[in-house]
């Protein structure tokens, strides 16, 4: 049983390393575009607290934990306006390093960084001998 649970942990981390690398590609694919819209660099991580604060504002005020999208781009624009930055460059950059293969979302599409990317599951092996188990080996 100690090889299971040494593939697990060891499946586990690799995970995490993935998602922390996906992570840091994604806040810095946000933080060229607000420099592209014509955000001050020095200002970059101010922007980004307004911008999470003003997205929990609007999760708040809309009474649910899942606001409509336009809700949270109004808001997110809102405050890419307030502190001079283009939003439609903004949003061009953003694109951009999508399709450069930059920050990539799984599940819905996300503009502005709205809400966290879902988390790809594992494959299921079709294979009814196996127990319907997880394929950690795709």
């Amino acid at each position: 049983m100690s090889t299971i649970s040494g593939v697990s942990s060891s499946t586990s981390s690799a995970a995490v390393r993935q998602n922390d690398q996906r992570d840091q590609q994604r806040r810095a694919d946000f933080e060229k575009a607000l420099v592209a819209g014509g955000a001050d660099p020095s200002q970059v991580q101010t922007i980004q607290s307004q911008i999470q604060q003003a997205i929990a504002d609007a999760v708040k005020n809309g009474g649910s934990q899942r606001p409509d999208t336009s809700t949270i781009k109004n808001a997110v624009d809102g405050v890419l306006k307030a502190n001079g930055v283009d939003t439609a460059k903004f949003q061009a950059s953003i694109d951009a390093s999508h399709k450069a293969g930059g920050a990539k979302h799984k599940g819905g599409h996300h503009r502005h960084g709205g809400s966290a990317p879902a988390i790809e599951p594992a494959p299921i092996q079709d294979d009814p001998s196996k127990g319907n188990q997880i394929d950690t080996a795709a």
